[in-house]
């Protein structure tokens, strides 16, 4: 009885932290604004590092949304379809690691090397919340499908060789994708202006 107790009040944990998931960002970007001390002046080496992870987030990232469609750019608490393949089909969890990936980068922008593991550890307790909920709907929703999805597949970790479930594969056109991201990643890019305009300015 405990145990359940406890997991209900995680799930409602989670389902908050699904529906105000900004919350995360919002102490880490005043962070790399407003933090001066212990600050990297190295603008090549941290240019060069944070444009790397915003690639590489950027590429997860649109990946994902390719195989879940803009569904996974709203608030909603159920998808239309399990999917299991693409970079799911290497962990349950992809957008989250490229969401943390391209935090890490706006981080590394601001010269602020320090901050990456302390955000990288508030991003995964957020995000294991917000899994907690997502789980405790999909689970019931697809049944069995979705507990072989569960048992083979890491939900943090990856796996070495991907999970090839039968079933259909849904792609959908980079035309949507494009759509689904283009605010998010001009949102990106106006932060990582303002990183430098600001830090141009206060020189």
């Amino acid at each position: 009885m405990t145990e359940k107790i406890n997991m209900s009040k995680s799930v409602a944990v989670g389902l908050f932290f699904f529906r105000h998931r900004v919350l995360l960002y919002v102490p880490f970007t005043a962070a790399i604004f407003f933090i001066k001390w212990h600050k990297s002046e190295n603008l090549i080496l941290n240019g060069i590092i944070g444009a790397a992870l915003i690639i590489l987030g950027s590429a997860l990232r649109f990946w994902a949304v390719r195989c879940c469609g803009k569904r996974t750019t709203y608030k909603r608490e159920e998808g239309k379809w399990l999917t299991t393949h693409g970079p799911y089909s290497y962990t349950r969890n992809p957008l989250y690691h490229s969401n943390l990936l391209i935090g890490c980068a706006l981080i590394m922008f601001s010269g602020l090397p320090w901050l990456i593991p302390i955000f990288v550890v508030a991003g995964y307790i957020y995000y294991h919340y917000v899994v907690l909920f997502e789980e405790s709907r999909l689970a019931p929703q697809f049944g069995t499908p979705y507990e072989e999805f569960r048992r083979n597949v890491p939900r943090w970790l990856f796996r070495l060789t991907p999970y090839r479930p039968a079933g259909e594969i849904k792609i959908n056109p980079w035309k949507e994708v494009y759509m689904a991201e283009r605010l998010r990643l001009l949102a990106v890019l106006i932060i990582i202006a303002l990183i430098y305009a600001v830090g141009f300015l206060t020189k």
